[in-house]
């Protein structure tokens, strides 16, 4: 699975570099101060106050496109793109390999693709030897719509990785949301997986 992961992240994101030094301009009564995410600046205002300043970036941002949105790390970006007419897809991938994938539809019933989903996502660790569970599986956002789908376990032998595919039928089309993470190796990462489910809101 992390290979198709590797995959879309190329596919979908731009290149994440570090923070550049005073990669950011702060501008005061039209002066122009070179800063650096999470660095100070000093400013001068046009009556001779000198101003201490720092930019910070907030843990969480908002991630909006058309029939969705979701709260994720500030510091993972998410990428889109439009797979055919009527199908355009979401990603966000943590440095660890955590994943949150969505695909909204203008025609297509989401509910009529999880298990070919679940099945893409797992048949070369499944291919490999890993072992699978699965079960049906449902959640429920904070205003009250319910997303319904599977929740698959795969334990292999270096992964031990929970994959949610769930989907939201919509009068036309809808969304399909999916949610990956290896609870051997990113532990630290079920907060993003927990905060995108409670502030995940989809359009009808």
């Amino acid at each position: 699975m992390r290979k198709l992961i590797l995959l879309l992240t190329l596919l979908l994101t731009q290149p994440a570099f570090a923070e550049v030094q005073a990669n950011y301009i702060l501008i005061i009564d039209g002066i122009e101060y070179p800063i650096a995410l999470d660095g100070n600046a000093e400013a001068k205002t046009k009556s001779g106050e000198l101003l201490s300043i720092q930019l910070k970036r907030k843990e969480f941002a908002v991630y909006a496109d058309g029939q969705i949105s979701f709260e994720h790390k500030a510091d993972t970006q998410v990428g889109a793109k439009d797979i055919d007419e009527e199908t355009r897809q979401h990603l966000a991938v943590t440095a660890t390999g955590t994943m949150i994938l969505l695909q909204t539809y203008k025609s297509t019933v989401p509910s009529e693709v999880v298990d070919l989903m679940v099945k893409s996502l797992t048949e070369e660790d499944v291919a490999a030897g890993a072992k699978m569970e699965q079960s049906e599986f449902s959640r429920t956002l904070a205003d009250g719509t319910v997303l319904k789908g599977v929740r698959a376990t795969i334990k292999a032998a270096e992964d031990d990785g929970i994959l949610n595919v769930l989907a939201y039928d919509a009068a036309e089309g809808g969304v399909l949301a999916i949610t990956n993470i290896d609870i051997f190796t990113s532990p630290e990462d079920q907060p993003i997986i927990d905060k995108f489910w409670a502030t995940l809101k989809v359009k009808p």
